[in-house]
């Protein structure tokens, strides 16, 4: 099951630059190694495969705390937008200059009631869990105007692809804006 969600931090009319893809397993999948999940987005004009990056790893403890939000776009390292939770800095995207961050994506475990999502380096997603992918659309050179085409493609490592289409709204009101599901 997948759901999307951008984020539009830019004046009217904006561009959504941010996304959150949260996604979870349906009865009957066979757990998904995320490490090796290719990410692809197309907005027509362009296209970008995206890989995980274990340092933009966010687990369930600090999500599920009351002061982490999915979206943030304040730099908390040269590079990388993210929070502090106790003391410790948590990355969630590149930033927009960030040169080393590109086509990458970030995980944020929501739950995970067997522990597979634990190990950032090999996360598994399997029955029960959830999570969010995060991508930053901008530090790529795409952002998502209003009445955009646009398909994501999930592609495991073995197994067919989950594809999800959408056009975007044709006006953005608010910051956090719904696309799918």
């Amino acid at each position: 099951m997948i759901a999307c969600v951008g984020y539009n931090n830019e004046t009217s009319p904006g561009n959504i630059t941010l996304l959150a893809i949260y996604i979870e397993t349906m009865a009957g999948t066979k757990e998904i190694d995320l490490s090796t999940l290719v990410l692809s987005i197309t907005d027509q004009n362009h296209l970008l495969d995206f890989r995980y990056d274990p340092d933009l790893f966010v687990n369930s403890t600090v999500a599920s705390s009351g002061e982490f939000s999915i979206f943030t776009t304040e730099e908390v390292a040269e590079g990388y937008y993210g929070t502090t939770y106790d003391n410790a800095i948590v990355y969630q995207y590149p930033s927009d200059s960030s040169n080393l961050s590109l086509r990458r994506f970030g995980l944020v475990v929501l739950s995970d009631v067997d522990g597979s999502l634990s190990d950032r380096n090999t996360p598994m997603l399997n029955r029960g869990d959830k999570a969010v992918l995060t991508v930053n659309l901008k530090s790529n050179g795409i952002a998502l105007p209003p009445r955009t085409q646009t398909t994501i493609w999930l592609m495991q490592e073995v197994g067919v692809p989950t594809t999800v289409s959408f056009t975007t709204p044709n006006a953005y009101i608010k910051r956090v804006i719904p696309l799918y599901g």
